[in-house]
């Protein structure tokens, strides 16, 4: 879906966004939440390599911890210093003359949510009439010259 129709959804309504035929792939009780049984026996058979055939490098990546909590504040495991804000000036000072950008799910919203409650000069408005729980959602501090959407 573009960007445009989620705004267009955020109104209410639902936007049909799909092309001619493409309503087929999406059929509850046919191929939506309904269980794909195996169509032959459960296995995979490995092949030699042909002869003259490029050998293709593995893609797979090793995933690390980059940090963890340790009496309540993360600890980057990269050396990252990590800031710590323990009241409303603090955040304000780092965000001043700045526009912050949130996308993302509910835990975005959420975010969103705390940063309003915990910067009383951030003032929510709604340009779009769009529901609080779709969004989009911006917030600014004039004085600061702090935007926030999300």
């Amino acid at each position: 879906m573009s960007c445009d129709a989620r705004i267009t959804h955020s109104f209410g309504g639902y936007k049909k966004n799909l092309k001619a035929k493409e309503d087929t792939l999406f059929q509850g009780g046919v191929n939506l939440k309904v269980c794909i049984a195996a169509s032959g026996p459960a296995g995979v058979t490995v092949l030699p390599k042909k002869e003259g055939q490029p050998e293709v490098k593995s893609s797979i990546v090793n995933f690390q911890a980059s940090g963890y909590y340790h009496q309540g504040l993360w600890r980057a495991l990269d050396g990252t210093k990590v800031h710590q804000f323990t009241n409303a000036s603090a955040i304000t000072q780092c965000l001043k003359g700045k526009v912050v950008h949130l996308y993302g799910d509910s835990t975005i919203r959420q975010w969103f949510v705390f940063l309003n409650v915990a910067l009383p000069d951030l003032k929510e408005f709604n340009l779009l009439g769009s529901s609080r729980r779709k969004g989009p959602f911006m917030a600014l501090d004039y004085e600061n010259q702090i935007m926030k959407g999300g």
